[in-house]
Formats: C-alpha cells, sequence, structure tokens
C-alpha cells in the first residue's frame, strides 16, 4: 500500500498532499538520513517556532514531523532531529 504524505503549513491554512513522484523523493531522502546520520538531540520547546508539519500514513500507522526553519527535521514523540535540507523543497511546493 502506497503512503500518503501531507505537509500543512502551522498555524497557517496551507496543505498539500504528495504525489507519487514527489513521495517518492521525500521517502527516499529520509531513509537516507535516517541511515547515514546520527540523530540530533532535539530542539529546546517553545524556543522555536515550528514552520510545517509532515504527516506520513502508511498502512495503518502514523509518524508526524516538524519542520523547523526549513531545514531541520524533528520527529514528534522522540525530539529526534536531523538536517533535513529537502525541506527547503517541501516548503517551496507548500507555498507555489
Amino acid at each position: 500500500m502506497a503512503s500518503i504524505i501531507t505537509v500543512s503549513e502551522v498555524g497557517g491554512p496551507r496543505t498539500i498532499t504528495l504525489d507519487a513522484d514527489q513521495r517518492r523523493l521525500f521517502e527516499r531522502e529520509l531513509a537516507r538520513i535516517k541511515r547515514g546520520f546520527k540523530a540530533g538531540k532535539g530542539i529546546p520547546p517553545y524556543r522555536i517556532a515550528p514552520g510545517s508539519r509532515v504527516v506520513i500514513r502508511k498502512n495503518g500507522k502514523t509518524s508526524s514531523y516538524l519542520l523547523y526553519d526549513r531545514s531541520v527535521l524533528l520527529q514528534e514523540g522522540s525530539r529526534k532531529t536531523w538536517q533535513f535540507y529537502f525541506g527547503l523543497l517541501l516548503t517551496e511546493w507548500l507555498f507555489k
């Protein structure tokens, strides 16, 4: 079953659902950073407001991430962070 990935602006009205090509690129980049880089220790709460929320629904499971400053990805619930420069492209698609 294919996953459904939505990107939404936190505190705003904009929301997009990624198409098949965009979804494939996103999943490939997410797998690459999770496999190849050690996760950071998180962002102190209430220091920086997130710009976007990414929700992945696959096989009945939901994963949620927050995108800070277009390039830092935080996995909600675990406080793990990664440098995620693909977030620049996600933000461009969201505000297109």
